[in-house]
């Protein structure tokens, strides 16, 4: 399965400042050509032309032109792992930006990487005035550094995917880590608190026009992203 990446918002950007053949700025629409059967299906709408028998193609300069930036935070913590046979956050994080490259390479999409520390990932993206690009974040903390943000979702359009381990998600009513014994009395408070800072996380994301996705270390990053695509636009009745 491959990610099918999509965004109206770098769309839009790229034609701010672009005129297609006919002179307007409403048409995003370019390479107008005959059909060939090498032609990508997902880049033709079909259309007939003044010809009879004549059809015609329009390629998607969206799909020629989206450009993207995976960036994965090393988060405290990310190297947490329970007595059971489940993969750690980091691991996940690394998992999960192989998908993510494939599926760009795949795709034909032109990509950035970054892995490093939060401060620094952020630091790097702002200073080089990043703009158009399709933004994925993968992270594991809800600290939300709302300055480097807003500026990033200005001239991009930004994804955070909140990553955080099934342990904390559902605890078991006892559970081993390293000899010790965990109170889930003490887990299901600080579960109490956690959900309190996500309804703020989403908050703030909302009001930055930021899109957060919340998965847990079972979930594949393959399937979340492409439901989130395929829906995004979808007009809700």
């Amino acid at each position: 399965m491959t990610i099918l990446f999509r965004s109206h918002k770098c769309a839009n950007f790229l034609q701010q400042n672009r005129r297609s053949k006919r002179g307007t700025t409403s048409d995003e629409w370019s390479d107008l050509r005959e059909y060939s059967p090498e032609n990508d299906a997902k880049d033709i709408v079909w259309k007939r032309s003044t010809e009879p028998n004549t059809i015609i193609s329009k390629k998607r300069e969206l799909q020629q032109s989206l450009r993207l930036i995976f960036c994965a935070h090393r988060d405290i913590g990310d190297d947490f792992m329970t007595a059971k046979d489940e993969i750690s956050r980091s691991e996940w994080k690394k998992q999960s930006l192989d998908i993510l490259k494939k599926s760009a390479q795949k795709s034909n999409f032109p990509f950035q990487e970054f892995f490093e520390k939060k401060e620094q990932n952020l630091e790097t993206l702002v200073k080089n005035k990043i703009k158009n690009h399709l933004i994925i974040f993968l992270t594991s903390s809800l600290d939300f550094n709302e300055k480097s943000y807003k500026v990033l979702s200005r001239q991009n359009d930004v994804i955070i995917v909140y990553i955080e381990h099934i342990f904390e998600k559902n605890p078991d009513t006892s559970v081993w880590i390293e000899g010790k014994v965990f109170d889930t009395k003490k887990i299901k408070k600080y579960q109490d608190e956690r959900q309190k800072i996500q309804k703020e996380f989403i908050k703030k994301c909302k009001k930055n026009k930021i899109s957060p996705l919340f998965l847990d270390t079972t979930q594949s990053i393959e399937t979340a992203l492409n439901h989130f695509f395929k829906y995004r636009y979808a007009r809700k009745k």
